[in-house]
């Protein structure tokens, strides 16, 4: 982003009337549902099954790019996508396809937050190779994509003790955040 305001076209390249329509849509996509469904996904099923599921993101863009006409179906790229869900298997410990009991609800959502993410990519790839200036659409999708969430955290943040977090995870969350 700032190569593009460096140049003084961060707003200007965009063909706005083509170009607005995305934003939310993208925002949606790649960040704010991805976002939450790794959240609501992380509280039913675990943090061992989230990170089992992480695999699914290439696995799922391969599979739409292909079906979208993007990238070429080959034998390299069926071993690969083959590899990634055998390993993905192996993580859940999954035998004879059985889902793990009590942890179904989870699971799904979690398929869903990485089928969202494969959907933003491959949509992304598409509209980067269209657009005059992409890194000013992608930025405005993921400040859409953090409004959207912020929108949806907004009534759980009056609940929230503030000063019980010591300075240490204030100063953590600054260096995260702007670091």
């Amino acid at each position: 982003a700032l190569i593009v305001r460096k140049e003084g076209e961060f707003f200007s390249s965009l063909r706005w009337r083509r170009d607005v329509f995305w934003i939310v849509p993208l925002g949606l996509t790649g960040v704010a549902a991805p976002q939450y469904l790794t959240f609501l996904g992380n509280h039913l099923a675990g943090a061992g099954m989230a990170t089992a599921f992480a695999p699914l993101v290439p696995i799922f863009t391969a599979v739409l790019a292909a079906l979208a006409g993007q990238d070429q179906v080959t034998w390299r790229s069926c071993l690969g996508i083959g590899i990634a869900t055998v390993g993905t298997l192996a993580l859940l410990r999954v035998e004879n396809l059985e889902i793990v009991q009590g942890k179904t609800v989870g699971m799904v959502v979690l398929v869903f937050q990485n089928l969202s993410y494969a959907i933003f990519l491959v949509w992304m790839k598409y509209l980067l190779r269209k657009r005059s200036h992409p890194v000013a659409l992608f930025f405005l999708a993921s400040v859409a994509g953090w409004l959207i969430l912020a929108t949806a955290a907004s009534p759980a943040l009056g609940s929230i003790d503030w000063a019980h977090f010591p300075l240490s995870v204030w100063g953590a969350v600054l260096f995260a955040g702007l670091g």
